[in-house]
């Protein structure tokens, strides 16, 4: 995108503190801002077909992004379209770093061509191993409420590795998850832009695979099912479908430039935690049940209905896509799932 005197770095800032010392605060920030100025370079365009005319041509619309990277101890990336803005803030991705039960399954599940279901399962009973889980996601969430607030004049001070985006660092994960995150926001961006037909298509798949999901509750948990009958509106699952195509639109956008499995895998385990982002913020927000809101779906039927849109992709049942082809993804996930639920229950 760095053409005609365009440059990308030009349209990011940073907001808030990385550290109290000032030396360090500006190498930080000059690191974010090239790290996240490649991954904006990535992000291509749809044909200009897909778009509403008068945002035409769309390379030219897309250069008025600007882009703000939040060092705040908070939850939350958004994005303006009447504004052309987008918001990341890393803080969370730093979190994931220091949740070394989790990472250390990772490290399982990409070590070998072959997942070991031995090791694996021993994460899922291993009551040792469910109590270090919980502990790291209560120490997580107790910093974040600390943090929360936390008041300084130069706000909080973050204690993060500064390798933390490198594809070679202490978690390399973090800089895919980075990716995924501003993907996902940048398909907001592209929705608010595209033709009717182009939104509906998106949109209307991601909402009929929605429904389906909703639908299989009426038999496998009759209590969720009803109380979702009860609170959707035509308008909440139109907001909710658009989450849902946001994240298929993210997902493809990193899974369409692997060129093997390995890339691929390393892709569905980056999936996962950004789920488990997104599963942490409910129990920070909620510690007893799941979140219902009226702009996104509760992270549970969020990601069982995209990895359902993504195993239909590849004419596979769900079973058959999460055991041949997204197992680091549907592995990690199931033992955040587990954490998940003996932490509400405690």
């Amino acid at each position: 995108m760095d053409t005609d005197g365009y440059k990308i770095a030009d349209h990011i800032k940073c907001e808030g503190y990385f550290s109290h010392d000032d030396d360090e605060n500006n190498y930080m920030k000059q690191k974010i801002i090239d790290i996240f100025a490649g991954i904006f370079n990535e992000h291509g365009t749809y044909v200009d077909s897909k778009y509403e005319a008068s945002y035409l041509p769309i390379k030219n619309e897309i250069k008025k992004m600007e882009y703000i990277i939040g060092f705040h101890p908070e939850i939350r990336a958004w994005e303006h379209s009447s504004t052309n803005t987008i918001f990341i803030n890393i803080y969370i991705l730093a979190s994931l770093s220091i949740l070394s039960t989790f990472r250390d399954l990772i490290n399982i599940l990409r070590s070998n061509d072959s997942i070991d279901l031995e090791i694996v399962m021993k994460y899922f009973t291993d009551e040792h191993l469910s109590k270090e889980g919980i502990r790291e996601i209560d120490q997580i969430l107790q910093k974040w409420r600390q943090y929360s607030v936390q008041k300084n004049r130069k706000g909080i001070t973050l204690i993060w590795s500064s390798n933390l985006f490198d594809a070679d660092g202490d978690f390399p994960y973090t800089l895919t998850t980075a990716k995924l995150i501003f993907h996902h926001e940048m398909a907001h961006w592209h929705l608010s832009k595209f033709n009717k037909e182009t939104r509906d298509f998106f949109i209307g798949n991601a909402r009929n695979e929605l429904l389906v999901y909703i639908d299989s509750l009426r038999t496998s948990n009759e209590e969720l099912y009803h109380m979702l009958k009860m609170y959707l509106s035509d308008d909440i699952l139109v907001k909710w479908a658009e989450e849902i195509a946001a994240d298929m639109m993210s997902f493809h956008s990193l899974f369409n430039r692997c060129a093997t499995t390995a890339e691929r895998r390393d892709v569905f385990i980056s999936i996962g935690l950004f789920y488990s982002l997104m599963k942490m913020q409910e129990l920070h927000f909620n510690k007893k049940t799941i979140t219902l809101s009226d702009s996104h779906p509760p992270v549970l039927i969020r990601e069982r209905a995209v990895r359902q849109i993504f195993a239909g992709s590849y004419e596979m049942t769900e079973e058959e896509f999460n055991f041949r082809m997204a197992g680091a993804w549907f592995f990690y996930s199931t033992y955040v799932d587990i954490i998940v639920d003996d932490y509400r229950r405690q």
